[in-house]
């Protein structure tokens, strides 16, 4: 660099530095040179993530533990699950390098996904560590954070109506369980709806609806916590909720 190529606030001019200067650099840091990614793509319905990246990289030394997502709207976040079976996902063939990466998310980190709370494309960022894949030159990938709000180039939203699969009552405890195939909000739960009755048919007249209770929510499983006056009139009722063949959701 031959002097002068700049001044500080003072007007010192930089000392110029020639094939025989000594110790004018630092060591490169194993990100400086590696892959950026370029865009992603979330498509929420499909559980399913693909990386535009800047250059190949070594899909064996994909982690993803060290990818995830972050939510503007409920200001939290998750880091996918480890495993080989997200390693799965990439679009490689036969072949050990690619530049564009598919993930197909876990059951688990899907559920995850889901209760970020992310209703539009401009709330969700990516979020990437250092160390989450190298390309071919062995370099790490440049992280991102929320910082930089890396929103997806295109997202598609969860548009499935959660499926009730499993109901479980017992008055014992005085506990309704329903449990759904994917999580639910408990914030848009109406406990008014939930009728229980002793027959399958929609008009049955052996029947009762809850008025009110207390949701212990987990993920996909939610519990009620039947209220006293709900729990008396159920218990009441001869031919209501006695066995299994007089249950009804």
């Amino acid at each position: 660099i031959d002097a002068p190529v700049l001044e500080d606030v003072i007007g010192f001019s930089l000392t110029a530095i020639t094939d025989s200067s000594q110790d004018y650099y630092t060591a490169l840091s194993n990100t400086a040179m590696g892959p950026h990614i370029s865009s992603f793509v979330l498509n929420v319905e499909e559980g399913r993530v693909f990386l535009v990246l800047s250059s190949p990289v070594n899909r064996t030394t994909f982690q993803s533990d060290l990818l995830g997502f972050y939510s503007d709207v409920s200001q939290s976040q998750f880091y996918l699950t480890a495993g080989a079976s997200v390693m799965d996902g990439f679009e490689a063939g036969s072949a050990e390098v690619t530049d564009i990466v598919k993930i197909d998310l876990s059951t688990t980190d899907l559920n995850s996904l889901k209760l970020l709370d992310v209703p539009a494309i401009d709330d969700i960022y990516l979020l990437t560590s250092a160390n989450m894949v190298k390309n071919t030159a062995d370099f790490y990938v440049v992280p991102i954070t929320t910082v930089n709000e890396f929103i997806p180039s295109k997202f598609s939203l969860d548009e499935s109506v959660p499926l009730l699969v499993n109901v479980t009552l017992d008055m014992g405890l005085e506990v309704l369980t329903l449990q759904f195939d994917e999580p639910i909000r408990v914030e848009t739960v109406t406990l008014a709806n939930i009728i229980v009755q002793g027959e399958s048919s929609l008009d049955s007249s052996n029947m009762y609806q809850l008025t009110g209770g207390t949701i212990d929510n987990l993920g996909s499983n939610m519990r009620i916590f039947l209220n006293r006056a709900d729990s008396a009139a159920i218990k009441l009722l001869s031919t209501l909720a006695k066995d299994r063949a007089s249950t009804y959701i």
